[in-house]
């Protein structure tokens, strides 16, 4: 089990919030969005992208992350 008061895991999780929050910010300012069933790869990219960053393909036809993200 990790010592999370550690220096360099405290260093860890405060880029890792950083990032998350970068991520989050470039989404957009809209707290919601209305996603119909039938673009669900917007939804899983939307998420994918906040957890992620930016997919890796810019073709709204594929996810563009992997199966592991």
């Amino acid at each position: 089990m990790p010592n999370w008061e550690k220096e360099d895991v405290r260093l860890w999780k405060k880029d890792a919030r950083e990032q998350q929050l970068l991520f989050y910010e470039k989404l957009g300012d809209r707290r919601w969005d209305f996603i119909e069933k039938k673009d669900w790869v917007v939804l899983q990219r939307r998420v994918g992208y906040a957890l992620c960053g930016p997919p890796q393909c810019e073709d709204n036809a594929c996810l563009g992350y992997s199966e592991e993200q």
